[in-house]
């Protein structure tokens, strides 16, 4: 029950029609959720919450794995067509906190200093003095690259913004919650959280602080960073990633944004 077609993963319940509006969603793996099927991604849900409406919107999932904002914004202005009424989301965050260099694809701890590396190769050996030295260090090294990713992260998605106005389109630029943003843990989301690296927690933790004061000042963004937090079960995978509960959360979230700037309107509540 995975389909894509054309590059686009299979949003259920739509109806295709060319002249509907559209409603673009675009992201990186957390958009696509290759882990549920079609019916249960983040597009599918919020495609039947708007089937509600009168006038229906077809939603198309341009989510991609290992996708950054800078990658997705390209696709807009490269090779989608949108036209005036469509209404086009950046569901951004996770994979533009640096830990994806966007210019390579490759990781920043492929990238930090040499040294650096290796005090961590030692680390991981169990070298007590090469750890402390690695926890002392590390920091400073990876947070250029998360500073790096904000601004060029920002300078895109307001480049997609004027491009969606020149079409006379709409645009909203929605911070994605992760496993770092949550503020209540579960002991399952706490032992979750040890698996993985400190270095993207670092990274993840410094360039959140910057995009959520950002969207706070921009007109077309919102934050979503706080929708999990004392969750009835636990959503997350690992630390980026969630289950079916966890996208219909997220989609009721965004259509929920959608109707407060009126560019849906629904006959009646989901």
């Amino acid at each position: 029950n995975y389909s894509m077609i054309d590059g686009v993963r299979n949003t259920t319940d739509s109806i295709n029609s060319s002249d509907q509006p559209k409603l673009f969603l675009f992201g990186g793996s957390t958009m696509l959720c290759e882990e549920v099927p079609d019916r249960l991604t983040c597009a599918s849900f919020l495609q039947r919450f708007i089937n509600l409406k009168e006038n229906l919107v077809r939603v198309l999932n341009y989510g991609a794995s290992g996708a950054t904002t800078i990658d997705r914004v390209q696709m807009l202005l490269q090779n989608t067509k949108i036209t005036k009424g469509d209404v086009v989301v950046f569901y951004f965050g996770d994979n533009d906190s640096g830990w994806i260099d966007h210019r390579t694809g490759k990781s920043s701890e492929q990238l930090v200093w040499l040294p650096t590396r290796v005090l961590r190769a030692l680390s991981e050996i169990g070298l007590e003095t090469a750890r402390w030295l690695y926890g002392e260090i590390s920091p400073h090294s990876f947070r250029k690259f998360s500073r790096a990713a904000v601004d060029h992260t920002v300078d895109s998605l307001i480049s997609a913004h004027d491009y969606c106005q020149s079409k006379g389109a709409h645009m909203i630029a929605v911070l994605q919650p992760n496993l770092y943003t949550l503020q209540t843990k579960s002991e399952y989301e706490k032992k979750l959280e040890k698996r993985f690296s400190q270095d993207i927690k670092t990274l993840v933790i410094d360039a959140y602080k910057q995009y959520e004061a950002w969207v706070k000042e921009i007109q077309f963004g919102v934050s979503a960073t706080h929708i999990f937090n004392n969750a009835e079960a636990p959503v997350f995978l690992d630390w980026a990633h969630v289950n079916a509960r966890g996208n219909e959360f997220i989609a009721k979230f965004i259509f929920e944004e959608l109707k407060k700037r009126k560019l849906i309107s629904v006959d009646e509540e989901v």
